[in-house]
């Protein structure tokens, strides 16, 4: 095996280096022929980062990567963290952990994950189509490669890009390997968790019977408390220049300051909370192979992936009321839109809100997989792959998966909150001149609470049959052909509980009232002592908190408030009830099978005498879409209530459904050539597509009950949805002028058509509804009796006179409710539907920069690359209506300086990404973060290691349509890990 020491020169025959360079799992790796030479073999920094150089120089279109010696040597806890050192790829943070991957400006849910070239399915809570990476560790994984452009050989899905995981395989390493390693995590992002947790893993493999069969096995765990402390505004209401004040969530009627000719945005909520997460996850993967003969390979492996997840915080707040009394005092901005930069307002009998939020999620992602791969003849390859992977996130417990409490004290208060930082101040007075808030906890009265469960259920069947045919002296090079088919099942089920106080916002009242919960379950705090930002000492800062034991609290509350008694009582504990949803509920089920083949020739021409590949394939697919929907079921039959009011009948719920189907031809042109031995120009041109997240996709419709004379409104998914499609082109240039070091240049454009957004309103006949529903609604406006009596009444009349005609003098035709309900005959009602479309294009280009150089034997060296984003989609921030743009959008750049020599190896790694849009009207602002690494190679078998990440203790924060609209600041932490690992 090859020892860990930072510049490591084996000599072996070409056979034992070629097996163990395919140990990482790439094949577009150059590889020597066997001529008898032998190879030096460069290991740790250097080695890892030029066996990814020359995936990026040899491959057909635009790829990059990372070896497994990159990822196991950065100081990162998954393979976002990893991924975002690539040129173009950029990532999201949860909780100061990397989550999800944005390439080339397009977001999570437009790019594909592939597991040893198998999609996997989604893995994050909702309806998108993220992968959540956060559940892979990088331990284990033997590389990455990121493929920019388009190629028929690869699946679709991935219109910003292809990220495929690959993983060790025994037999391409013959012999015994192991290796364990253990680290002790010290995560300053947690303020009351503190302590060490661990993180151990391990990789055994081994081959048997002269290396015809092997065996591998990695695992992982980790043991991780983490959390963060927030100061957020939960909504800014935003309303156009030329909208008269007035409205519950704007101005009050008697305010003058009003701002002229400018858009204005309220506040709607202030929040400080402190968040405490604890997150258990384990990795492992088997891998057997079989060699029965030399040319035949047999693989099978399975993956498993668990993580559990327990968040508890707590916070307190306030919601403006923006009183029409003259209390209400704003300082505006000179910006548009208008936001105050100082806001005070007396509230009346109101509360000051504290918050008890508890969490457990869990997640599975299981993934088995066959592959046999055939060597027919010396040109000609064949391989069957299957797989089923299924991934699982839903609630780890009885108590839902999102719940919460709030309770407050009810007084008169003034409050007043400072903008101008880049956190908002809030300072808290009784309107009486009390001036500072200590809560009266016997006055203390629970408000509020909310169970809700949400889980998602994705899994993936897929079969492929590909071949390859190498030529032997010929213009072809050669032909690759493949054939296949994958099923995609994704349900998700989301149920809220909300009980408001028993009726009312005031306050639940139990036998007693206010004071019903015991004083000694509250605890009074102070914020300072978790939060580190030293503003919040200031003595015109609302201070005090409190907070209270989840378990007590909710044991406490479900005995005084609770409708039934025993281990889940209703109102405090949600069960997949649909019947008890009275906050949110969805209950939905798609089905996308996709049948694909594909075509790509491969050319090695001279130009001029310089080497050339040229690359030209098709993809076809076709999908078929099945979608349902749980929704409200109603007779067909209308009631007109009298007057101009009418009604359908409820007659329970039922699940609704729907199709759709479209098909797909996908070509690339992938060319690059030789200029000189060290430099290389490329050059591609390729479609890609990104299929719509699955709530646009639903099946069924939501009827307003109460629907026109003559037409009913409601809305639907669609499935008939085609995927966005991106046109892709790439032009670069690369200077490969050492071993190690290279120069790269790029340009790239997308032309995405097919975006999708809201449409404007379908109309049509109930008896035609696409995707139909089992009787058309009919209405009894217009219809024989209707006639009857408007001729009774002389030809002209209003509807109440008509109903009221009816009444007197047709009593027959009226219900035991008062109502007259349409009959068969009766005109069948109009629908006004509205769904998602595709509607919008956009074109997004940018320049890529990457620069690797090693600074010769010194052991020296660097990483730096940049991305420069554009895109003609612009938001308008003072602009209150729809519109479109491109999310996740933004500049990036890595700066990684190492040291590899003498068995000692160290980083310092810099990401950087600039403001980005990250959904309506909403920012993330610019985030730099600067992590390190050091490790010592005791013996070629023993390494101990020191990580560190967010040295800087870097801060996050979002906000509103500009910069002074604080959306949220979040406060995390650095964390430190200290490890030793053994090869055998």
């Amino acid at each position: 095996m090859l020892m860990q020491t930072p510049i490591n020169f084996k000599r072996k025959i070409i056979a034992s280096a070629i097996a163990s360079y395919a140990l990482a799992g790439f094949t577009g790796a150059a590889m020597a022929q066997d001529n008898g030479l032998e190879e030096v073999i460069v290991t740790g920094i250097k080695g890892s980062l030029q066996r990814a150089m020359d995936i990026k120089r040899e491959a057909v279109g635009v790829v990059d990567a990372i070896s497994a010696e990159d990822i196991g040597k950065m100081p990162d806890s998954n393979l976002a963290e990893s991924l975002q050192r690539i040129p173009g790829v950029s990532i999201d943070r949860v909780n100061g952990e990397g989550s999800k991957v944005t390439v080339r400006g397009l977001g999570s849910g437009y790019n594909l994950v592939t597991l040893n070239s198998r999609q996997m399915p989604a893995s994050s809570f909702g309806t998108s189509r993220s992968f959540e990476f956060s559940n892979l560790a990088s331990e284990g994984i033997s590389g990455v490669e990121v493929f920019k452009s388009g190629r028929a050989d690869v699946q679709s899905g991935g219109m910003g890009a292809l990220i495929n995981i690959l993983t060790p395989r025994p037999l391409s390493s013959p012999g015994l390997k192991a290796v364990v390693s253990a680290k002790a995590v010290s995560d300053q992002s947690s303020v009351i968790e503190e302590g060490i947790t661990p993180e151990i893993s391990g990789l055994f493999s081994n081959t048997f019977a002269d290396d015809k069969i092997g065996v591998s096995l990695t695992g992982s765990y980790q043991d991780r408390n983490s959390g963060n402390r927030q100061s957020q505004v939960s909504g800014w209401f935003t309303h156009a220049a030329d909208k008269p004040i007035g409205d519950w969530d704007d101005l009050p009627s008697s305010y003058t300051d009003v701002p002229v000719n400018r858009s204005r945005s309220l506040p709607s909520e202030i929040m400080y909370r402190v968040n405490e997460v604890n997150r258990k996850r384990t990795n492992a993967q088997l891998t057997i192979q079989y060699q029965p003969v030399e040319r035949l390979t047999v693989t099978a492996d399975y993956l498993y992936v668990n993580q559990e997840r327990e968040e508890n915080n707590f916070g307190t707040g306030l919601w403006f009321t923006r009183p029409n009394d003259g209390s209400l005092e704003i300082e505006w901005s000179n910006t548009n839109p208008a936001y105050p930069l100082s806001y005070t307002e007396v509230a009346k009998t109101k509360e000051l809100n504290y918050v008890i939020n508890h969490n457990q999620a869990k997640s599975d992602l299981k993934s088995a997989g066959l592959n046999v791969k055939w060597e027919a003849t010396d040109n000609l390859v064949v391989e069957f792959d299957a797989h089923n992977s299924d991934s699982y996130s839903g609630p780890n417990g009885k108590w839902g998966g999102n719940n919460q409490f709030h309770f407050g004290i009810i007084d008169d208060y003034k409050v007043s909150v400072d903008f101008t930082k880049k956190y908002p101040l809030m300072q808290f007075e009784y309107a009486d001149g009390r001036d500072d808030v200590v809560p009266d906890v016997s006055r203390m009265q629970l408000t509020n609470n909310i169970f809700r469960v949400q889980d998602q259920d994705s899994g993936v069947d897929e079969y492929q049959l590909k071949g390859t045919y190498t030529f032997d002296d010929s213009f072809i090079d050669n032909i690759k052909a493949g054939v296949g088919t994958n099923e995609i099942t994704n349900k998700y089920y989301f149920l809220g509980l909300q009980q408001q106080n028993q009726g009312t916002w005031g306050g639940v009242q139990g036998k007693n009232g206010i004071g019903d919960i015991p004083q000694y379950y509250w605890i009074v705090d102070r914020l300072t002592n978790y939060f580190d930002n030293k503003e919040f000492s200031s003595p015109y800062f609302q201070n005090t908190i409190v907070r209270a034991n989840w378990d007590e609290l909710l044991d406490v509350s479900a005995r005084l408030y609770g409708s039934d008694t025993g281990p889940c009582p209703k109102a405090y504990c949600t069960t997949r009830d649909n019947t008890r949803a009275n906050d949110g509920l969805n209950d939905d089920l798609t089905i996308e099978t996709t049948d694909f083949a594909y075509l790509q020739f491969g050319f090695k021409p001279e130009i001029a005498g310089m080497p050339a590949n040229v690359a030209v394939g098709v993809r076809y697919e076709t999908t078929d879409v099945e979608s349902s929907q749980y929704v409200s079921a109603y007779l067909p039959l209308a009631n007109w209530e009298g007057g101009n009011e009418y009604n359908l009948t409820p007659a329970g719920s039922e699940y609704g459904f729907s199709t759709g189907s479209y098909s797909k031809t996908l070509p690339n042109l992938d060319f690059d050539i030789a200029l000189t031995d060290d430099i290389k120009a490329r050059a591609s041109v390729s479609k890609t597509i990104a299929r719509a997240d699955f709530a646009d996709l639903r099946g069924g419709f939501n009827w307003n009950a109460a629907p026109r004379s003559s037409e009913v409104t409601g809305s639907s998914g669609n499935p008939n949805l085609k995927p966005m499609e991106s046109t892709n082109f790439d032009i670069s240039a690369e200077w490969y002028y050492s071993d190690s070091s290279y120069v790269s240049l790029g340009y790239f454009k997308k032309d995405v058509a097919d975006f999708i957004g809201g449409s404007a309103p379908e109309e049509g006949s109930t008896a035609d509804l696409p995707g139909g529903i089992s009787e058309p609604f009919r209405t009894p406006f217009g219809g024989a009796r209707w006639n009857e009596a408007l001729a009774a009444l002389g030809g002209t009349a209003t509807p109440p006179q008509i109903s009221e005609w009816i009444r007197a003098n047709r009593p027959e035709w009226v219900n035991e409710k008062g109502h007259i309900p349409a009959v068969a005959g009766d005109p069948i009602l109009n629908y006004e539907i509205s769904r998602p479309i595709n509607n919008e294009d956009a074109s997004i280009d940018g320049i890529e920069i990457a620069w690797q150089h090693t600074f010769g034997e010194s052991g020296f060296g660097f990483q730096a690359n940049a991305t420069l984003v554009d895109s003609d989609t612009k938001f308008d921030n003072a602009s209150t209506g729809a519109q479109f743009a491109v999310y996740g959008l933004s500049d990036s750049a890595n700066f990684i300086g190492f040291y590899d020599k003498d068995g000692l190896q160290a980083r310092l790694a810099y990401n950087w990404r600039d403001d980005f849009l990250n959904g309506y009207a909403g920012y993330t602002e610019a985030y730099g973060q600067l992590d390190a690494s050091v490790s010592y190679d005791i013996t070629d078998n023993l390494t101990v290691s020191m990580e560190a990440l967010n040295l800087t203790d870097e801060d996050t924060r979002t906000y509103v349509r500009d910069t002074g609209m604080t959306s949220s600041y979040i406060e995390t932490g650095a964390r430190y890990n200290v490890g030793v690992r053994y090869s055998f």
